[in-house]
């Protein structure tokens, strides 16, 4: 392919044109292949930049984890801390604008602390209006992969 395009630029004769402008009853074989290697080399590009606007698309995505540490060493932290102040397991943190307040334990299931949570969110202006600060960031709480108000938050933020 390197050796058909250095042909390429060094003879004016070749030129460049539309598939559709090709004779395809031509007897020029060696042009035939140049844009058959020249179609597939554009398909893989293709398929690679869709690929990597995928990739860019899911990091700019809001998404929550559950923090952990290993032997003292921060092994996924966050970008925002959502939950309660924590002063446990090495973790000196304090509490979040966005921790929830409604415990799994008070209100019997973890589906109604995140669905208390929700109204809550919602009635509350000052935080809607922050949302955009959570944008494309990875928020940091405990019950990830779990159902978490973080995936209410993650929604929201993303929408």
């Amino acid at each position: 392919m390197a050796s058909q395009m250095k042909h390429q630029q060094s003879n004016p004769e070749v030129i460049c044109c539309p598939a559709s402008t090709i004779d395809t009853a031509s007897d020029d074989s060696s042009f035939q292949q140049l844009h058959v290697l020249a179609a597939a080399e554009s398909a893989a590009l293709t398929k690679q930049f869709r690929q990597r606007s995928l990739q860019l698309v899911a990091e700019q995505q809001t998404r929550v984890v559950r923090l952990k540490r290993k032997n003292g060493a921060v092994v996924q932290g966050c970008d925002i801390y959502i939950g309660r102040a924590c002063n446990q397991g090495g973790w000196h943190l304090p509490s979040s604008k966005w921790a929830n307040p409604f415990s799994v334990s008070k209100c019997g299931s973890r589906k109604e602390a995140v669905r208390r949570f929700e109204q809550y969110l919602l009635s509350r202006p000052d935080l809607l209006a922050a949302l955009p600060e959570l944008r494309g960031k990875v928020l940091g709480c405990w019950c990830a992969p779990e159902l978490c108000h973080g995936h209410i938050l993650a929604k929201l933020a993303n929408a």
